[in-house]
């Protein structure tokens, strides 16, 4: 299997989380918006590092089952496909945060066949032709997979961001979610496009 994992949370190797002021503030700035119906990338922060800052926030609003994790000291595992940058960007705006006193690695992956141990699964948009195989592949799972290509959650991936202008928006499909097992806070699904 082709893998090529970057652990990059925490106490990374060769990537710096961002300072802790910068990092807090991305945080608070999305803790924020997610009571929200939108975001939009302002001048002070890329698209990138807003998409990063939900994947993190979806740490909050999301349950995992205790089964997906290996152990009680597992770290909780963020996958990336195919995107080198912004699994950078991910570390750097996820800094030295955790979720439930577990680190949280972000892990870049090459192919999305090698879906084992990732929590969240991001596809960027110019992977959406591997949509319909990280569907197979992470069904009867606990993977929260996202796309940031219009259409993933409606093929039955969990959720998809929504541009609209300079705002990103959410769609989450709640059927999708269910079936892998993953408790989406009603607070979460009430400022979202749910579909399913």
């Amino acid at each position: 299997m082709k893998r090529r994992m970057q652990h990059v949370a925490r106490s990374s190797a060769g990537v710096r989380p961002s300072g802790g002021f910068a990092s807090a503030l991305m945080v608070s700035m999305v803790a924020l918006s997610i009571l929200a119906p939108s975001i939009s990338g302002s001048a002070s922060y890329s698209e990138s590092e807003v998409k990063a800052a939900f994947l993190l926030n979806f740490t909050r609003f999301v349950d995992w089952p205790e089964s997906s994790f290996e152990g009680e000291q597992a770290p909780f595992v963020i996958c990336v496909l195919n995107d080198s940058e912004f699994a950078t960007t991910t570390a750097e705006v996820i800094g030295d945060h955790t979720v439930n006193d577990r680190t949280i690695a972000i892990q870049e992956r090459i192919d999305v066949v090698d879906s084992a141990g990732c929590h969240i699964f991001f596809v960027p948009e110019g992977e959406a032709g591997q949509h319909r195989a990280l569907i197979e592949q992470t069904s009867g799972r606990s993977v929260f997979t996202i796309s940031a290509a219009t259409g993933f959650a409606e093929m039955g991936g969990v959720a998809n961001f929504i541009r609209s202008g300079k705002k990103i928006r959410l769609e989450i499909n709640r059927r999708a979610a269910e079936s892998a097992n993953l408790k989406v806070s009603a607070r979460l699904l009430r400022i979202v496009n749910v579909i399913g």
